[in-house]
């Protein structure tokens, strides 16, 4: 923590008070989050001076345990607020391996204050710090998780707020904005001794303030499809435990959960309340069966199907009474509108192939329905995904907005038909958001800003409370040698993927900040360093047999392409420019790369060197695995309408063996074959989401587990080079359920 300077600093035409926590250039204040403006602090009280990384991060957050990359990301943070360089810096300087110095000559000047008319901006969420008038204006921001909302929240500019006009006395002055601060200061500590409140302001579309207060309603990363009752009393969610999945239901008043049922053998997926609040609906399946959906009172009991052969998203009609939900058939998707209790099932319109409709949600007047549709699929990169309203008497579609996002999910009207809110994200390489469509004159926005997924999930009648879920991914590299494959231990922080360079490093993907960017490292940890810093998503990494590439996945010109760099990270080139490509994996003789279209999960290969790619296979392969010998390659797929492990000839892709599945595959799973080309091991979950490793003879017999694993999916896995140890990428995905309140 910072101690609270006496003297103000003075540098570069910049002003500092580490007291009152405000920077100023040339008499205008700069929007500054705490974290960073402290690292400021802790530089400049420094300057001149070596800090090692591991000396600032203390004085910046003493005691807690937080990652390198933290520091980082406030470094750059920094440097894009003073407008310096870092490879020709003018003020904080990057000693490589071991830290930061200040490096702009600071002049100490009397602490007295800031001068009469000046304007002083705590805090501006749109990182501009533009004033009117000559009135001391003050924006106090009370913290938000960093979970939720990034240091800069979307939307346009919040007016700010007039404390004094025209006040000349500097001790009046200092007084009120003294009691202010200790106002805010008081309350923002006790929203963080309750550890679940978190405030932040956001900029609304129609150019009026509004204030949105963040409160995490759960924190045990397992409260799923979360929804609200429409009195906004009730919390419903989903939990899966051991195997098994129970319906929650928590009065918001009192915090108080209590289970009100649990399926036997069938999995949920999705939670709403009636319109009335007296009932739960939920969508559910047994494994390869058609889904359900269902009814159940809140005050518990026998559930009523109502729906079968479901697929999806479904909607109420404004009386309760009728119901609209999504089928999707060979030839598209289908929307149905049905009494609230099943009957009467009649088609309302349909959308043809290649487009599917994701979700939709009956309009307040009950004329129309609103659908949000997709031309394919979402990681690709591609916008190509749109909001439309059907009118129910007339038949006819209309686009509600030219916008288009690169993914949508659940949409929900606001009461009066001013518009709607829905799940959208806008880039391949972004995250999830709760955005505001208005109508009729289609203008769309973010109205969060989260560093993590935050999926709309349901909102009170008059919208005074939303739901939403946060969805993050907590997920590191295990090292286990191979004589004790179970004894894994962490090495590292890292996102989905993994692969072993020739020297016997671990190169992988992780997240610095909100992007994610490609890190090598030691097997135990140490000299971890990132080699790709583009500000773009960045992964599945793969090396070349003789190691001298590696190629992987990137958005940095707007689309998941698959680029090639050499081992040490120079010389990135871009191989393909579809519209969206994954899975990268080199022949055996390193002179290819073989990869999916994200589209269809087609086949292709294309030489390192770049140039036109080749396809191999129409049918989805997804995430091949190719022999040592390039005589073959395995992947899982389906085959008499069922999931099997293939193996087909390479390239010609004739299948020459399968086996049937035990288990459940995660999706898709890593196939590695073992040297002699004899055998094949891939990972699998069990009911609970435990993964563990399994062995295929391509002699035949049932798999063999090779690992004794008890908690935690694997997401990806590899053996070192000369087979002695094993990594693997293993975490889970956690959620929970966030409420929201004071939208207008």
């Amino acid at each position: 923590m910072l101690t609270k300077a006496k003297h103000l600093y003075e540098f570069g035409g910049f002003r500092l008070d580490c007291a009152e926590k405000v920077l100023l250039r040339d008499g205008k204040s700069l929007p500054i989050t705490p974290k960073v403006f402290e690292t400021l602090c802790v530089l400049v009280e420094n300057a001149g001076h070596l800090l090692e990384k591991d000396e600032l991060m203390q004085k910046i957050w003493e005691d807690r345990f937080v990652e390198e990359s933290n520091l980082t990301f406030n470094v750059k943070m920094l440097r894009k607020a003073l407008g310096d360089n870092a490879a020709h810096p003018m003020f904080i300087e990057t000693v490589p391996r071991r830290g930061y110095r200040f490096i702009a000559e600071v002049k100490k000047v009397s602490g007295e204050g800031f001068r009469d008319n000046e304007t002083v901006e705590l805090f501006s969420p749109d990182g501009n710090g533009a004033s009117n008038g000559n009135s001391a204006k003050l924006i106090v921001e009370n913290l938000p998780d960093k979970k939720f909302f990034n240091e800069k929240p979307a939307g346009k500019i919040l007016p700010s707020v007039n404390v004094i006009s025209s006040i000349r006395s500097r001790p009046v002055l200092y007084s009120i904005v003294a009691i202010i601060i200790g106002t805010f200061l008081l309350t923002g500590f006790m929203l963080l001794k309750n550890s679940t409140s978190f405030s932040q302001r956001f900029g609304d579309i129609n150019g009026n303030q509004r204030f949105l207060t963040v409160e995490k309603l759960t924190d045990s990363g397992n409260a799923q499809a979360a929804t609200i009752s429409p009195d906004g009393k009730l919390l419903a969610y989903y939990t899966t435990d051991g195997g098994k999945d129970t319906i929650w239901l928590r009065q918001l008043t009192t915090g108080k959960s209590v289970p009100i049922f649990s399926p036997p053998d069938e999995r949920i997926h999705g939670l709403n309340f009636s319109p009335d609040g007296e009932y739960l609906y939920f969508s559910h399946q047994n494994k390869g069966e058609p889904s359900y959906l269902s009814r159940i009172s809140i005050l518990g009991g026998t559930p009523t199907k109502i729906l079968s052969d479901f697929h999806g998203s479904y909607t109420f009609s404004p009386g309760g009474d009728k119901i609209a939900f999504v089928r999707h058939d060979e030839t598209g998707s289908v929307v149905m509108i049905a009494d609230a209790d099943g009957r009467n099932e009649r088609q309302a319109f349909a959308s043809p192939k290649p487009r599917h409709i994701i979700s939709v949600a009956w309009s307040p007047d009950g004329k129309s329905i609103a659908y949000c549709v997709g031309n394919g699929r979402y990681d690709g990169g591609g916008m190509d995904y749109g909001i439309f309203e059907f009118n129910l008497a007339g038949g006819t579609e209309k686009s509600l907005t030219d916008y288009k996002w690169n993914y949508l999910g659940t949409i929900e009207w606001l009461p009066d038909k001013s518009g709607m809110l829905v799940t959208a994200r806008e880039k391949a390489d972004g995250f999830d958001q709760i955005w505001r469509l208005s109508v009729p004159d289609g203008r769309a926005e973010p109205i969060t800003n989260s560093t993590e997924s935050l999926e709309l999930r349901g909102a009170s009648a008059d919208f005074s409370r939303i739901v939403a879920q946060l969805e993050f991914l907590n997920s590191s590299i295990w090292v286990a040698s191979k004589d004790d494959l179970s004894n894994a231990q962490p090495i590292a922080k890292a996102q989905w993927d993994m692969a072993w360079t020739a020297d016997g490093k671990i190169i992988f993907p992780a997240r610095e900040t909100i992007k994610t960017g490609i890190w090598l490292t030691n097997p135990d940890g140490s000299d971890k360093k990132q080699i790709t810093a583009e500000d773009s998503l960045e992964r599945s990494p793969t090396v070349s047999p003789d190691g001298r590439f590696v190629a992987f996945v990137s958005t940095r010109n707007g689309r998941q392409n698959i680029w090639r760099m050499n081992a040490d990270g120079g010389n990135q080139t871009q191989l393909t420019n579809g519209e969206g490509e994954n899975n990268p994996t080199f022949t055996p003789d390193g002179q290819s790369v073989v990869f999916n279209a994200i589209k269809g999960g087609s086949l292709w290969k294309v030489s390192v060197e770049g140039g036109d790619a080749t396809q191999l296979s129409a049918e989805k392969s997804l995430r091949i695995s190719i022999s040592p010998d390039a005589a073959k390659f395995a992947y899982f797929g389906r085959k008499d309408n069922k999931r099997k492990l293939l193996i087909k000839s390479f390239p010609e892709c004739n299948l020459l063996l399968e086996f049937e599945v035990i288990g459940n595959l995660a999706s898709p799973p890593t196939i590695v074959w073992t040297k002699d080309g004899k055998s094949l091991i891939y990972n699998n979950h069990d009911s609970s989401f435990v993964g563990n490793l399994w062995q295929q003879s391509l002699y035949g017999g049932e798999p063999q587990k090779l690992t004794n694993f008890t908690s935690d999916q694997i997401y990806n896995f590899g053996f070192s080079p000369d087979g002695n140890w094993l990594a693997l990428v293993r975490g889970s995905r956690n959620r929970d359920a966030v409420l929201l309140k004071g939208f207008k």
